[in-house]
């Protein structure tokens, strides 16, 4: 897909199939993917991250970002 340049980590969203958490070019972002006429990108407030996870709800994310962790609430 168009998304696939530049991304270098994806995960589901475990509470919602409708949605991925993608990690692309440094920045986490989500994304919906349900049935639609319009998809949308939320792009999270984090730049320069090189890896990252979900908890078991896909509540909170972990990401590492210049050597440090770090934990966003999702809600």
């Amino acid at each position: 897909t168009r998304y696939s340049q530049g991304l270098q980590s994806a995960l589901w969203d475990r509470n919602s199939r409708n949605y991925a958490f993608v990690l692309f070019e440094g920045k986490i972002q989500i994304i919906e993917l349900d049935n639609r006429d319009r998809h949308f990108t939320i792009a999270l407030p984090v730049d320069n991250a090189t890896q990252f996870e979900s908890d078991s709800q896909s509540e909170n994310l972990f990401f590492l970002k210049d050597q440090s962790l770090y934990e966003l609430a999702i809600q």
